[in-house]
């Protein structure tokens, strides 16, 4: 009977031990003109593995400044992290928002402030940024003949 008292004590405790993520996916055109927008508060290898993900999509994107959020794009994705140090650092948090005609069309978030002391939160956070894209943007398939990604530069 106490080993099953101390059970039903100590579970909530591992319950709250969680990691969670969760993806609400978005359809996007492959012909869509995408605005990056970037964000110099977060490490900047999350910019570089969310870029190499939209490459890998074949998708055209440009990355643009905070201040240029209102730039002609048919798409937009904003993004934050966070880094904590247990151990050693890794990414504690990460949100990736993808806005389609100005409304949030997708996101994908994940959270491991609750992980506690599962090991299983020390993961490499260009590994994780690269999954969060690949199940948050489903490309529309219309196009023929795919082209492949580019990161477009911007001209004066």
């Amino acid at each position: 009977m106490k080993k099953i008292a101390a059970l039903l004590i100590l579970l909530p405790l591992f319950s709250a031990c969680s990691i969670k993520q969760t993806v609400d996916s978005a359809d996007i055109n492959r012909e869509a003109s995408v605005c990056v927008v970037e964000n110099t508060k977060v490490r900047e290898g999350f910019l570089l593995a969310l870029e190499e993900s939209l490459v890998l999509k074949n998708i055209n994107y440009v990355v643009v400044e905070p201040n240029e959020r209102d730039a002609q794009c048919d798409a937009k994705i904003t993004y934050t992290a966070n880094w904590t140090w247990d151990l050693a650092i890794y990414m504690t948090y990460a949100e990736i928002n993808l806005y389609s005609d100005g409304k949030l069309a997708g996101k994908a978030t994940y959270d491991s402030r609750m992980g506690g002391g599962r090991l299983d939160k020390f993961i490499s956070a260009d590994d994780k940024v690269k999954e969060l894209m690949n199940e948050l943007i489903r490309v529309n398939q219309a196009l023929l003949a795919p082209q492949l990604g580019t990161r477009q530069t911007k001209t004066g």
